[in-house]
């Protein structure tokens, strides 16, 4: 996949015709994949490449003056799902004050027309130009190019969205995440020096810092795998501030890799999270965390030994 990084300014570019579809697709969860494969069968039935419109920063933190905005899926991540579903290019188009100044017309006329694209594929509740203004029905009316508008991706009667996921990891309840992406929920980062607690009660664990700001769940125990220089580890997932020993006012991501004994400091790792096992507690002395901590790994290994996780979608770290 061709990664082209446009601006307003720039346009227009020699670039080849495509099918595109368009979209901020954070997650890409199910119901962008059914937007994605819809493009990929117009592209095939008409003979063209596909492309991928998206845009960076994320919308909100202009619109909003915000500096950052949590998401399900960092850029990179986001980079690696498309390539392996097979989009040909991907247009990461510059998204400041300039472009979300755009009337529908002009957003239409000055960015989508000058990206030689032949056909556009584009959610049911797609919006374009200053606020939002434009709808997904608009676009049928440009002679420029087709326009192909996909219904909403259900699950129980609740359409599929960012939204939607984001409101279920931060309830812990990554049963319902994982069927609505379709693939495991995964955060990434680099592991850092801790307090060392762990290895004084024969619980060594790897403390992460985050690339970016992943939406995360409430404060607990979770189960899940590490994936690590390319291979899958079974481990005890610990979010919350620590609040036993060495309080921590910001969040804390710790885990135990179970049967791992390598020296991953400074190394990048990749969280898989699959069940809630308990909420965050406090515990009045090494000797008592040591015994819930036993108890918990047994669970998280009953749990992950009975059952097939979902390890063949993989982000990418």
């Amino acid at each position: 996949m061709k990664i082209i990084k446009i601006e307003l300014n720039s346009l227009p570019l020699k670039i080849k015709p495509t099918v595109a579809c368009i979209g901020y697709f954070d997650g890409i969860h199910k119901g962008h994949q059914k937007l994605i494969n819809t493009a990929l069968k117009v592209a095939k039935k008409e003979d063209l490449p596909t492309s991928l419109i998206t845009f960076d920063p994320d919308p909100w933190v202009v619109l909003k003056n915000l500096k950052s905005v949590s998401h399900l899926t960092t850029l990179k991540q986001r980079i690696n799902i498309l390539n392996s579903m097979g989009i040909d290019y991907l247009y990461l188009v510059k998204f400041d004050k300039e472009l979300s100044k755009l009337t529908p017309d002009q957003f239409v006329r000055e960015l989508l027309i000058p990206l030689q694209i032949k056909s556009l594929v584009c959610g049911f509740d797609y919006t374009y130009g200053h606020f939002g203004n434009g709808k997904a029905s608009d676009l049928l009316k440009y002679p420029e190019f087709k326009t192909v508008v996909v219904k909403a991706v259900n699950y129980r009667k609740e359409k599929i969205s960012s939204t939607r996921i984001e409101k279920e990891i931060s309830n812990g309840n990554f049963t319902m995440v994982n069927k609505l992406l379709g693939y495991p929920y995964q955060t990434s980062g680099k592991v850092i020096k801790g307090h060392q607690v762990g290895r004084t009660i024969n619980y060594r664990t790897a403390n992460i810092l985050l690339d970016e700001e992943y939406v995360l769940p409430l404060d607990g125990v979770y189960c899940g795998w590490i994936r690590y220089d390319q291979k899958f580890y079974q481990a005890m997932i610990n979010l919350g501030h620590n609040s036993s020993f060495n309080y921590r006012q910001q969040h804390s991501l710790e885990v135990h890799i179970l049967d791992f004994n390598q020296d991953i400091y400074a190394k990048k790792l990749t969280v898989i999270w699959l069940k809630k096992i308990r909420d965050e507690k406090e515990f009045s002395s090494p000797a008592e965390l040591k015994k819930q901590l036993v108890k918990d790994e047994k669970v998280v290994r009953s749990y992950l030994n009975n059952r097939k996780a979902m390890l063949s979608y993989s982000q990418g770290a």
